[in-house]
């Protein structure tokens, strides 16, 4: 079963992550630990360093990219994207963690 899914901001070392950094802190809000989680795998071994058995983190593109053209099609409907560009840049600057504490039997520790 998955106790915990997270959805964090990587990426902080590049332009585009730092300008993100920046406006955050413009209004008051400061991500601690960007600077040690640059990236989904950093994510994964964090969670797994912490206890959880099975941890699986991909960027919001990569997710993205791995659904079925025809469900892509649909989210597309959802929320129009006019530039795929500035798309691509803000989605392989967030992650989408999933992780899991106890396998159940059988359970190879996969989410």
């Amino acid at each position: 079963p998955v106790l915990l899914a997270s959805y964090d901001m990587i990426q902080p070392q590049d332009r585009f992550g730092q300008m993100m950094v920046q406006n955050l802190e413009k209004i008051g809000l400061n991500i601690h630990s960007v600077d040690e989680l640059k990236s989904s795998k950093d994510h994964e071994e964090r969670c797994r360093r912490v206890g959880f058995q099975a941890a699986k983190a991909q960027t919001m593109k990569l997710l993205y990219t791995s659904v079925a053209r025809d469900q892509q099609v649909t989210l597309n409907k959802i929320e129009i994207i006019d530039d795929w560009d500035e798309w691509n840049m803000v989605h392989e600057h967030y992650t989408f963690v999933l992780v899991s504490l106890n396998m159940g039997e059988g359970d190879k520790g996969v989410i």
